[in-house]
């Protein structure tokens, strides 16, 4: 099994090598160590450490991401492998997708297993990307509006669907198609895709039952007047005419970026459980010292949640207060950070946790 995995990846280098020229290669190795000191009510003191980044790595040890990208006169091909389990011998493959560029590159499509969609939420707090299926995804990019991308996506059914004694019909599955677009100019940028849902894909364990839509709206004027300054949204909503109800994630951000700081505002609203909306404030201050050899300041976030509360009458549902250092030396980081923070778990108790994380990270 895994030499069967590591043999796109044999292939792709060997291809690689006889177009040296049109191949990149590119990727993170994200790792650390952690240490956690929990207290939950009255109950006792609960402390741990082991290997782990917990800054975008998955909850285990770390994270390894290879990127692999080859292009030949119109054609290429996309690869990304990764791997958050050492433990395991079977590698990830978030996408491994082959393309091709027509009508003087008005037209695009693509096929495998999809990623690195064009109608991606983009992050930071959201990075949804609704076709990451198998199938394959047409975009037409019409050179008399310049910037438009429009397009579709025939895949196959969502992740947790057992169809394996389901009567699956054609009309079916293209009820499982995905809508895209995006716009992009000097002065804003804007992009929505949404997935339809089969009445097949419809598992009773399953959270995202439904179609679904995901948008990023950037504007970009604001920066012509004010450098390093920018403001944009993005989004995710689930379970749309679904009967378990609709779930949402919104969050705006404000962003002051010059040359000796980055100072950065988010605002988030969510509905993540019935009858329960969550509002997150979260600012951050970050100064560059010695030319950004060294970043150092802090972040802080307030979550409170409404409706259905966690605790009635609770003040608020979290509050946290992280400052971090890091240490930039060329494509690699060493960042220590620390978090307080405690939360409202239950009527009158709070869970109260500190934590520590060195992050070792490198880029390439």
């Amino acid at each position: 099994m895994k030499k069967f995995f590591m043999l796109p990846v044999l292939a792709a280098l060997a291809i690689g090598s006889v177009f040296a020229q049109e191949f990149t290669v590119s990727g993170e190795l994200k790792t650390g160590f952690y240490w956690e000191r929990k207290q939950q009510g009255d109950n006792e003191v609960e402390e741990t450490g082991y290997v782990h980044n917990n800054d975008d790595a998955g909850a285990n040890q770390g994270r390894f991401r290879l990127n692999m990208q080859l292009d030949k006169e119109n054609v290429g091909m996309k690869v990304r492998f990764e791997q958050t389990l050492w433990t395991t011998s079977t590698p990830g493959w978030a996408y491994s997708f082959a393309y091709g560029y027509f009508l003087d590159n008005q037209l695009k499509i693509s096929g495998g297993k999809l990623g690195d969609s064009p109608w991606a939420a983009g992050g930071p707090e959201r990075w949804d990307e609704l076709d990451t299926k198998i199938g394959i995804r047409t975009e037409l990019m019409p050179q008399f509006i310049p910037g438009l991308n429009i397009g579709f996506v025939l895949n196959d059914w969502d992740q947790g669907l057992n169809i394996s004694t389901t009567n699956k019909t054609i009309d079916e599955l293209l009820k499982e198609t995905v809508l895209g677009a995006s716009y992009e100019n000097d002065y804003f940028g804007v992009r929505v895709a949404f997935r339809g849902d089969s009445i097949l894909d419809n598992d009773a364990n399953r959270q995202d039952d439904g179609s679904k839509l995901l948008y990023r709206v950037e504007e970009r004027a604001l920066q012509k007047v004010l450098e390093g300054f920018q403001i944009w949204a993005n989004g995710y909503y689930d379970g749309i005419q679904s009967e378990k109800g609709l779930v949402y994630y919104n969050w705006l951000y404000f962003q002051y970026a010059p040359e000796v700081f980055t100072t950065q505002i988010r605002v988030g609203l969510d509905a993540a459980e019935a009858n329960r909306q969550v509002l997150h404030i979260r600012p951050s201050f970050y100064y560059n010292l010695f030319d950004k050899l060294v970043t150092a300041g802090l972040a802080f976030s307030y979550r409170q949640d409404f409706g259905s509360k966690y605790s009635e009458g609770s003040p608020y549902q979290q509050l946290w207060i992280e400052p971090q250092i890091k240490l930039n030396l060329a494509n690699t980081y060493v960042a220590l950070v620390y978090r307080y923070s405690n939360e409202y778990t239950s009527l009158d108790q709070i869970t109260e946790t500190h934590w520590v994380n060195l992050r070792l990270v490198f880029t390439f």
